[in-house]
C-alpha cells in the first residue's frame, strides 16, 4: 500500500521571538527542513519580534508520514556575521493523518549566537511569554479520511445523480466533473458524473 502523503506546510507568523540585536529586536526568518529532500526558508522580517512572513507556504511529499518530521529553526538574520539561531521546533508529519492542522505551537528557545549561548540574552527573555509559531498543514489531492480504516480511500463518485429536468441523449452522459461542488460542502476529490446539456432534437 502506498502511504505517500502530499501536503502544504505553512508558517504564517510567530509571536514573542527572542531579541538578538542591539535595540531589543531581531530580523527573524525560519528554515524548514524534512530530511535531506526539503530545505526551505521564509523571507526575513526586519526589526520585529512578532513577524508575519509572506512566502511561508511550502509543498512537501512524505513517503513515510508515520515517521517523517518537519524541523523548524528560527533565525535572526545578520548582515555581517553568521545568522543567530533563536529557537527550534519539530513537527511530526503524522499529525496530518487525522485531518488538517491549524494551531500555534511553542518553540524551544535555543538562544545560540555563533554556536555559543548568550547568558545576557537569556536573562532578558520573557519566559512568561513563550515563543510560538503558527503551523498550518493541509493535505493535497486526497480526502482527509483516506487514513481512516472506516472510510474507503480515493474519489467518491455519485453513481445516482438527480433525475434531469429535461430528456438527455444517452451519448451526452460523460465523465466530465461538475465543479459546482465546493470545498465547504464536499471533499476536494468528490466527483459528480452528470449529464452534459446536449438535448434531443
Amino acid at each position: 500500500m502506498n502511504n505517500e502523503v502530499k501536503f502544504t506546510f505553512s508558517i504564517p507568523e510567530a509571536t514573542n521571538c527572542p531579541a538578538a540585536d542591539v535595540g531589543g529586536k531581531s530580523d527573524p526568518y525560519v528554515s524548514v527542513k524534512m530530511g535531506k529532500l526539503y530545505n526551505f526558508k521564509t523571507d526575513v522580517v526586519k526589526s520585529n519580534l512578532n513577524p508575519k512572513w509572506r512566502n511561508s507556504s511550502f509543498t512537501i511529499v512524505s513517503k513515510d508520514p508515520s515517521n517523517d518530521v518537519v524541523d523548524l529553526i528560527l533565525y535572526d538574520w545578520d548582515r555581517n556575521s553568521s545568522d543567530d539561531e533563536l529557537a527550534r521546533l519539530s513537527v511530526p508529519v503524522s499529525r496530518i493523518l487525522n485531518g488538517d492542522v491549524d494551531e500555534w505551537m511553542e518553540m524551544k528557545v535555543t538562544h545560540q549566537v555563533g554556536g555559543f549561548k548568550l547568558s545576557s540574552f537569556l536573562s532578558k527573555y520573557d519566559r512568561s511569554r513563550p515563543t510560538k509559531i503558527q503551523i498550518k498543514m493541509s493535505r493535497i489531492g486526497v480526502h482527509n479520511t483516506a487514513y481512516d480504516p472506516n472510510v474507503t480511500s480515493g474519489p467518491s463518485i455519485d453513481h445516482n445523480p438527480p433525475p434531469p429536468q429535461q430528456q438527455y441523449h444517452q451519448a451526452s452522459y460523460n465523465k466530465e466533473p461538475s465543479y459546482y461542488c465546493t470545498q465547504q460542502n464536499f471533499p476536494p476529490t468528490t466527483i459528480y458524473y452528470g449529464p452534459s446539456t446536449t438535448l434531443l432534437n
